[in-house]
């Protein structure tokens, strides 16, 4: 298990760093667009 950072690429925000899961709530119809980077 490798830590990652999120960053979330349309609020142009690191969302922070995670190692085992992520959980987001996103509405009926709507879109995240997160990157993953291995650090």
């Amino acid at each position: 298990n490798e830590k990652v950072t999120l960053r979330d690429v349309w609020r142009q925000k690191d969302m922070g760093k995670l190692q085992n899961e992520f959980t987001a709530r996103i509405p009926s119809h709507g879109v995240k667009l997160l990157k993953v980077f291995l650090k």
